[in-house]
């Protein structure tokens, strides 16, 4: 694609205005990550396709030392995605996701993927 990019707030504070360029990734495959406080606007695309994929992180810690549940559970699903192809384990892990988070769709969407790769004969 020509043109795109990203802005951030902070780039309109430099001396010169009009050497501001929109950062962009350094190639295929590559992204660019920013905190969430920085704010920041897509530059125009003139031709072509720009995908993007947008991800937003987040991990919290109580003050006790414990988990937040929804961390519990975000990070209960990383464990079956990366697990072994054992379709019985992922299924427990996404079913111990979704009592941290009874309302969690993300994880009953995987928990009923597994499942379906259980009742499908090899």
């Amino acid at each position: 694609f020509e043109g795109g990019g990203t802005l951030f707030e902070a780039q309109l504070q430099d001396e010169h205005p009009t050497a501001i360029q929109p950062l962009k990734p350094i190639g295929s495959r590559h992204a660019l990550m920013h905190h969430s406080c920085h704010r920041h606007a897509g530059a125009g695309t003139f031709s072509g396709t720009r995908d993007i994929l947008v991800l937003f992180l987040t991990a919290t810690m109580k003050k006790n030392g414990s988990m937040d549940p929804l961390e519990q559970s975000a990070r209960i699903k990383g464990r079956a995605m990366t697990s072994s192809k054992d379709f019985t384990e992922r299924a427990n892990l996404h079913r111990e996701a979704i009592k941290f988070v009874p309302d969690d769709g993300e994880a009953w969407h995987y928990l009923g993927m597994c499942l379906q790769e259980i009742s499908v004969p090899e």
